[in-house]
């Protein structure tokens, strides 16, 4: 039974990624961080996000972060964008399709 299971999530995951490509995906001089830290292990790493600021002056910088820390990264000049995300959320198609 379980490796039952283990097929459809396996097929889901799958299917997802096709579908994810067919989206249309605008190419932008970006990078994108994703950090899932705790708030406190971000707060220590802020000197590198400083440095990444200051080495890629003119790339658009993204942050993909725990939905905890998203508050304190807005109000830091260091990202252009700052994205929050609900890790218990992840498994929902819906949440990550959005």
């Amino acid at each position: 039974m379980n490796i039952i299971i283990l097929y459809f999530i396996l097929v889901y995951f799958k299917i997802e990624f096709l579908f994810s490509r067919l989206i249309a995906s605008r190419k932008e001089d970006s990078i994108l961080i994703i950090k899932m830290d705790a708030i406190g292990d971000m707060v220590i790493w802020l000197d590198s996000a400083q440095e990444i600021r200051k080495n890629f002056a003119n790339k658009k910088i993204i942050l993909l972060c725990d939905k905890s820390f998203y508050e304190l990264a807005n109000r830091i000049t260091y990202f252009d964008q700052v994205i929050g995300i609900d890790k218990k959320k992840l498994f929902n198609v819906f949440y990550r399709l959005k």
